[in-house]
């Protein structure tokens, strides 16, 4: 039966989403070149089995229709498109399709490849966020997997080719990319009688466009209507007969994206959430100067159990004659802070989760205020633009022997009234923690201490961890592996900044990366602060056959 179910789940989405011509690639930015003509392009392909005529065939760009020319295109067969006057610049590269018009957006628009009778066969919502780190200008955007092209961001990347681009060929970026993951929800909001529904990803027309996708539960009200409010198609538009007395309660059924996969049901909550008190919501975490490639990052911490709502809240800075700027609203939905929670905002989630292992929860935001890498001073406003909270940095605040800043964070230390201490990330904690607990929070406990778990462990199909934890003050760690008479066989860490709890991974190797032999082995950690006061740990592990 299970079987049965996910098959017919399967041809039902390749039957509703199998287009024949596909947009695959878009050069909207082609300045500097790499190598290919400074000339937007669009390529098409076709994904059948058989030959496709492009009579009747035309491509929407925001709102300007333009119709193809007549001609055919070869089952399996990539295709360039521009404008006339641009084809000879293009002929040598393959086969090109000129139109009498066309004008991309660097930053992004809606493209729709109609067939005949305008029905449409295929619409990408690219924008500039779509770009991978550092290959933007002059690169364009490829699909990566052909065989899922309604996926949208998850299925488009920067192209990898030196030139630039791959046009009128099998993208650079190809690779098997299937999409097995059910939409996700991001965001909701509730405005008189329409909801708003964000998810992760492009959603279903059968799911999204049906009133029986949604149940209200509670709320003295009923739906009336279901639609995509924008082109992107991953959010969908609730109408209610009424606006809701008091709260809402309302059922989605199996939220299914584009691809057929389905969430399990789940239910969403509008309520009226108390306004925070001062000290509530804090500032937490700032990341200032990025990874190259990367973005800064603020973060936040609710202080109380109790949830609130961080619609139109806001995050600003000072400029230079300490006058508050760069306002930036965080959400214009619903945006719930849980009780205790963290939460980060970025205009790059994915670059922070791939490069900080420690990661939580992270908003996407379109852009944050400028920050400058060597100092100044963060803001949290309320949606009447008061300060909630306000952090001013500086370089020097690192910890003393971090010779290269970027990429570290400064934390928080602690959230009790009057303290206002921060410090960087800690070594082990990845050197920020994004949306996550901090690696140099205050630690309640009394002591210090270091462990080995486990004290036997095979090194073929485990580690052994020396965990610690620390009362707190600027720490490192020289922590090298000695054998049984006392030689040292692997240095796991120099200058090395503590946080004020953390791990450390050993594998049972040397500092040549070959496997030791099974035998008594003393993890020998020296911790020291900045004044050089020195504290000796030791501890002993046994790696097993």
């Amino acid at each position: 039966m299970k079987l049965y179910l996910f098959l017919c789940l399967f041809i039902t989405s390749r039957f509703l989403y199998a287009q024949a011509v596909i947009i695959t690639e878009i050069f909207a930015d082609p300045t500097p070149s790499h190598g290919l003509p400074e000339r937007e392009y669009l390529e098409i392909f076709n994904r059948s089995a058989g030959p496709v005529s492009l009579s009747g065939y035309s491509l929407t760009y925001g709102m300007v229709k333009t119709p193809f020319p007549a001609g055919v295109m070869e089952p399996g067969q990539y295709v360039i498109v521009c404008r006339n006057a641009y084809v000879p610049e293009f002929s040598t590269l393959g086969k090109v399709i000129g139109l009498s018009n066309l004008s991309l957006n660097n930053t992004g628009t809606t493209l729709k490849l109609s067939g005949p009778g305008g029905k449409e066969t295929h619409t990408v919502a690219y924008s500039s966020l779509w770009y991978t780190a550092g290959r933007s200008e002059g690169y364009s955007l490829e699909m990566i997997d052909t065989a899922w092209p309604c996926r949208g961001r998850a299925n488009w990347q920067s192209s990898p080719a030196p030139a630039g681009g791959t046009p009128g060929r099998p993208n650079a970026a190809a690779r098997a990319h299937p999409d097995l993951s059910p939409p996700r929800l991001l965001r909701t909001d509730l405005q008189e009688n329409r909801v708003m529904l964000v998810f992760d990803e492009v959603l279903s027309p059968a799911f999204a466009e049906s009133t029986g996708s949604f149940e209200v539960l509670s709320g003295n009200t009923s739906l009336t209507g279901a639609a995509f409010p924008d082109d992107s198609h991953e959010a969908v538009a609730l109408t209610l007969d009424r606006s809701p007395q008091g709260s809402l309660e309302l059922k989605i059924y199996g939220a299914e994206d584009c691809s057929g996969n389905a969430a399990p049901d789940t239910t969403v909550v509008f309520e009226s959430l108390p306004e925070p008190l001062p000290g509530d919501i804090r500032l937490s975490e700032i990341l200032f100067n990025p990874l190259p490639g990367g973005e800064d990052f603020v973060e936040i911490y609710n202080t109380t159990p109790r949830r609130f709502n961080l619609k139109n809240w806001q995050l600003a800075r000072l400029n230079a004659a300490g006058a508050i700027t760069g306002h930036t609203v965080i959400s214009t939905m619903q945006t719930v802070l849980p009780g205790n929670g963290y939460l980060a905002f970025s205009p790059d989630p994915a670059f922070l989760r791939a490069h900080y292992p420690l990661s939580g929860n992270i908003l996407e935001v379109p852009a944050l205020p400028a920050y400058n890498n060597d100092a100044g001073t963060v803001l949290l406003l309320k949606p009447d633009s008061t300060v909630a909270d306000r952090f001013t940095y500086s370089e020097k605040m690192h910890a003393a022997l971090i010779r290269n800043p970027k990429g570290v964070s400064l934390e928080r230390v602690s959230f009790q009234p009057g303290r206002e201490e921060w410090a960087s990330a800690s070594s082990d904690g990845g050197f920020a923690t994004p949306g996550g607990p901090n690696s140099r929070g205050e630690n309640y406990l009394t002591g210090s201490y270091f462990s080995a778990e486990p004290l036997v462990f095979h090194p073929d199909r485990e580690v052994t961890w020396l965990t610690y934890q620390l009362s707190g003050g600027e720490l490192y760690a020289a922590i090298t592996v000695l054998d049984r008479h006392g030689r040292p066989v692997k240095i796991l860490a120099r200058n090395h900044l503590l946080g004020t709890r953390g791990k450390i991974a050993w594998d049972g190797t040397d500092d040549s990366g070959r496997r030791l032999p099974p035998g008594y082995y003393v993890f020998a950690a020296d911790v020291f602060g900045t004044g050089q006061n020195r504290r000796f740990y030791s501890k002993t592990v046994i790696g097993a056959d």
